[in-house]
């Protein structure tokens, strides 16, 4: 469903109910209505998306950081560590500091 990636997957965060009104009205200028999803089956399509890339699309990199893959091991494919998340450090080195 394009309306998935054009209207809730961005950084409005627009809710799930005005994504749809926005995809029925489309379907119904261009396509027959009769064949237009249902709204479950909408919300169902969005779940099947939902993780890292859609929380990173809506929320941000740093929202989307809880739901990343953890690495059980060492490889050289694996990011160094705390890459791109250097906030942590440094308030855990503020913390440290000011005891």
């Amino acid at each position: 469903m394009f309306q998935i990636f054009l209207s809730y997957e961005t950084l409005k965060q627009k809710g799930r109910m005005a994504v749809y009104g926005v995809l029925r009205h489309e379907w119904e200028k261009t396509k027959n209505p009769e064949e237009l999803p249902s709204y479950v089956t909408f919300c169902h399509r969005i779940k099947q998306r939902s993780g890292y890339e859609q929380t990173k699309k809506r929320l941000g990199s740093r929202a989307a950081y809880q739901q990343s893959a953890f690495y059980w091991e060492l490889d050289l494919t694996t990011p160094p560590h705390l890459q791109g998340n250097t906030q942590i450090t440094k308030n855990y080195l503020y913390l440290l500091v000011n005891r």
